[in-house]
């Protein structure tokens, strides 16, 4: 596999360990070569995106093109900066080559689907998801709940706020409408708005030590509690790797990448409009 990363800068926590990761999601007798393009070096490390490339015996290249061209897959990171990702992905899409987009997939629903319908209009096949939505505590689920509350906390709620937002998604199912915000950026709950009988529910706080990420689920049969403890990088990445295998299985569908960032919008406009339903098509 000759397996590329296109990055606005390469030293940062996600580049630092998708090498090691994909090395380990590799099957006996499958190799991997790595090539990188970065932006900018990084404003947060010691190492430029030479140093970076030279201490994880990744190849340089000069361009983003020269990555697409050279590469069978692509790594579209960048997960702090998702303002980039469509810039990005309209040179890397047309390539047609089988694409992973790290989160948070873009920093809006109008960007959102903007890169969605790049990636139909070339035929492209991509996905995008939080790792914590491949966690292994409730990847074996076999139906959907009737009520979510899922939790979390980060150190950078911009870049961490799409975490908890997919554990609630992937376990309730897409569809909200609605949601309505009570609290501010250090601690809130998010209430959304189903047009059935389901419910979910988004606790966040900001910078809490000790708290995991996880979920408090119910269905019709039971309840039960989940804190992810599980290697949900690795899992990610093992996904990835079986993606870049056979491209025709996509692990995440586009709708439910569109519903994280619908959600994840509204959020973001509840905040500035606490205790008001927000409607998520107009969020």
């Amino acid at each position: 596999m000759k397996i590329g990363f296109i990055d606005y800068y390469l030293d940062e926590f996600h580049a630092n360990n998708y090498p090691k990761w994909i090395k380990n999601a590799l099957a006996e007798g499958e190799t991997a070569e790595f090539y990188a393009w970065a932006e900018i070096d990084s404003p947060h490390g010691d190492r430029t995106t030479e140093q970076w490339c030279a201490d994880n015996g990744v190849t340089r290249l000069g361009t983003m093109r020269e990555v697409c061209e050279t590469c069978d897959f692509l790594f579209l990171l960048s997960p702090d900066d998702p303002q980039n990702h469509l810039p990005y992905a309209e040179t890397v899409l047309p390539y047609q080559k089988p694409v992973f987009i790290d989160k948070t997939f873009a920093p809006d629903t109008a960007t959102a689907k903007q890169i969605i319908a790049l990636a139909e209009k070339h035929n492209t096949p991509f996905f995008s998801s939080s790792p914590l939505r491949f966690a292994e505590e409730y990847a074996d689920l076999s139906h959907k709940a009737r009520s979510v509350i899922a939790h979390g906390s980060g150190w950078n709620f911009e870049v961490e706020l799409i975490h908890p937002i997919e554990i609630c998604a992937c376990l309730v199912g897409n569809g909200a409408v609605a949601v309505s915000v009570c609290g501010n950026r250090d601690q809130f709950v998010a209430e959304l708005r189903y047009p059935d009988d389901r419910q979910g529910a988004i606790h966040y706080t900001h910078r809490c030590e000790g708290l995991d990420y996880g979920a408090t689920v119910v269905w019709e049969d039971g309840s039960k509690h989940f804190d992810v403890k599980s290697d949900f990088f690795q899992l990610l990445t093992n996904n990835t790797v079986e993606f870049f295998r056979h491209p025709e299985n996509i692990p995440v569908s586009h709708e439910d990448i569109l519903e994280g960032i619908r959600i994840r919008d509204g959020i973001l406009k509840g905040l500035e409009q606490p205790y008001t339903w927000i409607t998520l098509d107009e969020a």
